[in-house]
């Protein structure tokens, strides 16, 4: 179910030249859904503190401030943190 909703959104709305943020924890379908789309060099790990919560000060510059050469982020994806 939701795994599938998942790919389904990932498939619709990136393209191979888009980046995406995952934060961990995330599920290895997510990581898959994106690399189906040919963005696999393209996808940007987001740093996380002690209890997983996403730094969203990096986050909001990172959205903020593209680098020349550097892939516009499409999307982001969190997991709740006690799941997986």
């Amino acid at each position: 179910g939701a795994n599938q909703a998942y790919t389904n959104l990932v498939v619709a709305v990136l393209d191979a030249e888009d980046a995406s943020v995952l934060f961990a924890p995330y599920y290895f379908n997510h990581l898959m859904a994106i690399q189906m789309t040919g963005g696999s060099d393209r996808v940007v790990l987001g740093p996380v503190n002690k209890d997983f919560l996403p730094d969203i000060d990096w986050l909001e510059t990172r959205l903020a401030t593209t680098k020349s050469g550097d892939a516009h982020i499409k999307m982001v994806t969190v997991v709740n943190p006690c799941n997986p």
